[in-house]
């Protein structure tokens, strides 16, 4: 089967063509130092910010000057005293905003530290290829890693990933095309015991449905578990190997999810919609919150291989 079925368009968010164009051209630079740039726009947009403030007053007390020195009426002074007394307000709520997202950054840093993780707000170099072996990450552009969360080397040989993934499919710009932007919380888990089929699972779409009644769309049906054929796409290359993992209690567990599963040569990854905010008493939940999933499949795998005499 062929991964191109699926475009994400379960996941669609959409947004405006400037806004995808703004993000795009951010994913586009050095991941290195995002912060720093950040703080430095804001710097600069607060002192523009207070020269327009002293402009303002400064013409402000000319109307208002001259509103003395006549008898004619001059609101709008009124109003420019108004406006320039509301900037420094919006400024102040930008400032805390950025201020809290430090914060923020700062506490869940130091949890990660405390619980033997890795957290990096802004992704490394080599975060940027996290997704490398998803077919997400060859279809669209503007993609864009964050709050990476590492578990490296745990107990059970496994190395485990958490991260907020970010892509756009469509151009905005050609007649009758739409661009999307799609949001991801990704599980990337890796180890030399996992020994899965390939395959692909994710949620039907109507695309997909149409594609089934068409014969364009591959699907591995399961009669014992109608509902979770009709909720999921499941497809690969070795069917036998992948009816075989798929066990009763592999599909009950997956059933009530919408999820996309995807398995790459030693890789296992499970994705879903959305970026929910993470609390830094929340973290460890969270970045074990797909190895439930995991674990039914390789004790499928467990099971499925031949026993030796």
């Amino acid at each position: 089967m062929s991964n191109n079925c699926y475009t994400g368009r379960n996941f669609v968010e959409p947004q405006s063509v400037i806004t995808t164009v703004v993000r795009s051209l951010r994913s586009t630079r050095s991941k290195k130092g995002i912060a720093a740039k950040r703080h430095l726009i804001l710097k600069i947009a607060a002192l523009a910010s207070a020269a327009l403030v002293l402009a303002v007053h400064a013409q402000a007390a000319g109307l208002l000057a001259a509103t003395k020195s006549s008898s004619a009426k001059l609101p709008d002074a009124q109003v420019i005293w108004i406006v320039s007394a509301i900037i420094p307000f919006i400024l102040i709520i930008i400032w805390l905003g950025l201020h809290a997202d430090r914060m923020r950054a700062k506490k869940l840093e130091a949890m990660a530290q405390s619980l033997g993780f890795a957290f990096r707000l802004n992704p490394t170099k080599a975060d940027t290829a996290l997704a490398d072996g998803c077919s997400l990450a060859n279809i669209g552009h503007g993609h864009f890693v964050s709050n990476v969360l590492e578990a490296l080397h745990t107990a059970d040989e496994l190395d485990l990933t958490r991260f907020y993934y970010r892509y756009s499919d469509g151009d905005g710009l050609s007649a009758g095309r739409y661009t999307y932007t799609y949001y991801l919380t990704i599980s990337r888990m890796q180890s030399p015991l996992l020994k899965f089929p390939s395959f692909v699972l994710f949620p039907q779409t109507f695309y997909t449905k149409m594609g089934t009644m068409l014969g364009r769309t591959e699907n591995i049906i399961f009669p014992d578990t109608p509902r979770f054929s009709k909720k999921y796409i499941l497809g690969g290359g070795d069917e036998a190997a992948i009816r075989a993992i798929f066990t009763p209690a592999v599909r009950q567990f997956l059933e009530p999810l919408h999820l996309r599963i995807e398995t790459p040569p030693g890789l296992f990854f499970v994705m879903r919609r959305g970026r929910p905010q993470l609390r830094p008493n929340e973290m460890k939940a969270w970045i074990e919150e797909d190895k439930p999933i995991l674990a039914l499949f390789f004790e499928a795998q467990r099971s499925s291989e031949p026993s030796s005499a």
